[in-house]
């Protein structure tokens, strides 16, 4: 799910990263088309956030996403927000229990055609890794701002 190359950021931007706990596991548990179904809810559910805090979705693989933001406090605003909509999905039904793995960085990025390279991506990733399940996990720069 790349989005057009015209409104990417690029320069200065927030990068959130998430990725689902146990993706492998649910779609093993679930079946192929009712984990993919799954996935696409979760997706959804993250992309209506996303918009309201002007956020662009970069990549979709499933079982995460990319997103840039030009405001930090936008992006960590979407991320708890993503974080609460994943919460009431598990009240709606428990039998899932699923957890998401938030993870911001704030930095540099290169734009190339419909999607963003560098340092920021990366670290974003990775400290999305370190996050726990339910949890947002920012780095130093993006707490700072």
């Amino acid at each position: 799910m790349a989005t057009d190359q015209v409104s990417l950021p690029e320069g200065t931007v927030t990068v959130l990263s998430t990725d689902l706990v146990g993706s492998t596991l649910i779609n093993q548990r679930l079946g192929d088309e009712a984990a993919t179904a799954l996935e696409r809810e979760i997706a959804e559910l993250a992309n209506i956030h996303v918009k309201k805090q002007r956020g662009v979705t970069i990549t979709y693989a499933g079982d995460g996403l990319m997103v840039a933001f030009q405001s930090a406090r936008r992006a960590v605003a979407c991320a708890q927000e993503i974080q609460r909509g994943i919460a009431r999905l598990n009240r709606n039904r428990p039998d899932l229990d699923l957890k998401l793995r938030i993870g911001l960085h704030t930095g540099e990025v290169v734009r190339e055609e419909a999607d963003l390279f560098g340092a920021a991506v990366n670290a974003a990733a990775r400290i999305s890794a370190l996050a726990s399940g339910g949890e947002v996990l920012l780095s130093e720069a993006t707490h700072s701002l």
